[in-house]
């Protein structure tokens, strides 16, 4: 790539609670995405998260810096994007009440968000199926075989709808995140990061005495 190329790039907004301050920062991205969508990107020594306020093609004259100099984002967020038509509406009162728009934004953001963030596993692959004779084989080392573990991990995976949740009260076992990182690795999971739903609590009956004291109703 030239220096003078241009590049995708996106304009997100971190709240200024978590250090974002009175603007947005710029990073690089490697598919267009809509505004609003919600993304954890790297600043300074630290990972913030931050929603997409602008999606566009920038060069270097564009950006005032060297592309070199342009960090891309870590990871998306699901679960979380904000309706773009709410960033639009950020944009109108940022630029009514004269106030930056992290400002603004930051009033249309879900609160606590970041304390409901879990790690999802999510299935994307099978475990290879033997060849037939006749048919290019890989290399022994590249064949990477699944460990009985491994393959106990891609049955229940595939079981429960393709997704293993590691959340607070429910953290999966040690040997389990590294059997999944390895099958990360060999292509059959990803690791993404997701907004837990809240729960829904179980409504508790209420009790009222009547005048017979023997008798309570139920309701």
């Amino acid at each position: 790539m030239s220096p003078n190329s241009g590049v995708l790039v996106v304009d997100i907004a971190i709240h200024p609670k978590s250090g974002g301050g009175d603007r947005v920062f710029t990073y690089q991205i490697d598919r267009r995405v809509e505004p609003g969508a919600a993304y954890f990107v790297p600043v300074g020594p630290r990972t913030e998260l931050g929603f997409v306020t602008a999606c566009y093609m920038a060069d270097e004259e564009a950006l005032g810096f060297p592309l070199a100099n342009l960090r891309p984002v870590t990871s998306a967020v699901e679960g979380l994007s904000l309706p773009s038509s709410l960033v639009e509406l950020a944009k109108f009162v940022a630029a009514d009440t004269l106030c930056p728009l992290p400002v603004a934004l930051a009033a249309a953001s879900p609160p606590g968000a970041r304390d409901r963030l879990v790690t999802a596993w999510r299935l994307i692959g099978e475990a290879p199926t033997p060849r037939r004779r006749g048919e290019l084989r890989l290399e022994p080392d590249d064949e990477l075989p699944l460990s009985p573990l491994q393959k106990e991990i891609l049955r229940t995976m595939r079981d429960s709808g393709g997704v293993l949740h590691d959340r607070k009260g429910a953290h999966l076992e040690p040997q389990w995140i590294r059997s999944l990182k390895l099958l990360q690795k060999k292509g059959h999971v990803v690791q993404e990061t997701v907004l837990q739903p809240f729960t829904e609590r179980r409504a508790e009956a209420l009790l009222r005495l009547t005048q017979d004291a023997d008798k309570v109703e139920k309701f």
